[in-house]
């Protein structure tokens, strides 16, 4: 038993259930009402509503084949095999988990509920919870990665500057930080709606999104639908609010901060952009 919060939208307001308790359906940790009461709800997590559904809303991107150019990659900037590697922003867990066979893993995130998937699937590796802007370990490893355009979630400019410098502090002289920004603001498709889904025999889920702008942030209101075998459909939304810093601006602070940057030519891969840089 748990609790939960589930979103919706009501006369232009954020609402949210508080949820009493968290029943499991197969190998799923999902919501369900037991005593309800409305309550106004900031999302100071906006990954706390959907952290359970996460991977399969994903289950599409291929993480082995990207932790493999990745492990490539860094071999070639001089990062052997068996070196400590950690993940800025790791979610539940699914890079860590291929980066796990060639290095020494460990890594951290900033909510809660996906920290704690990542546990259940990596037992015995070190995952603790941290801001990118405010963390520290006890010796600095030989590579840090942030993926999947987590770094977007890093603002103002002030608060980038500050993960930088612990990125910084965070890697030896000589290791390698690889950063995969948010979209640029020149890229991004404001209005494009999209839709996610995934279907099983017990649960079926979409989640839908017309792509808003405010300035250089990303806006993205998600609505999902998720359907259990035998039980009604349930709603809930999420919310993310994501900067679309330029990528020529990480690049320079992360300069500043005491690595010599570079973007990483463009590929066949998934990836937004690649900066690479090595610790001076």
């Amino acid at each position: 038993m748990g609790l939960a919060v589930i979103g919706f939208q009501k006369n232009n307001r954020m609402v949210c259930w508080v949820v009493a308790a968290v029943r499991t359906v197969g190998r799923l940790g999902i919501f369900r009402t037991v005593d309800e009461s409305p309550k106004e709800y900031i999302l100071s997590d906006p990954y706390r509503t959907f952290a359970d559904l996460y991977d399969r809303i994903y289950h599409g991107k291929d993480y082995e084949k990207e932790a493999g150019y990745l492990r490539d990659l860094l071999v070639s900037e001089g990062v052997s095999l068996g070196s400590s590697l950690l993940e800025a922003g790791c979610g539940t867990g699914n890079y860590l988990g291929y980066f796990s066979r060639d290095f020494h893993v460990s890594g951290f995130d900033r909510s809660p509920a996906m920290l704690s998937n990542a546990k259940a699937k990596l037992p015995g590796v070190n995952l603790f919870e941290a801001d990118m802007a405010d963390f520290s370990i006890l010796e600095p490893v030989d590579a840090l990665v942030c993926l999947f355009g987590g770094v977007g979630y890093v603002f103002p400019e002030e608060r980038l500057r500050r993960a930088a410098a612990c990125f910084a502090e965070a890697v030896r002289p000589g290791g390698c930080v690889i950063v995969e920004p948010w979209i640029s603001p020149e890229d991004y498709d404001a209005g494009r709606p999209s839709v996610d889904t995934y279907n099983d025999p017990d649960l079926a889920v979409s989640r839908i999104c017309v792509a808003k702008r405010d300035a250089d942030f990303s806006i993205l209101n998600f609505s999902y639908s998720v359907a259990f075998r035998d039980h009604q459909v349930e709603q809930f939304t999420s919310s993310h609010k994501i900067w679309m810093a330029p990528h020529s601006l990480i690049e320079e602070v992360f300069q500043e901060a005491g690595f010599e940057m570079r973007k990483h030519p463009s590929d066949s891969t998934n990836f937004r952009g690649l900066l690479v840089g090595q610790r001076r």
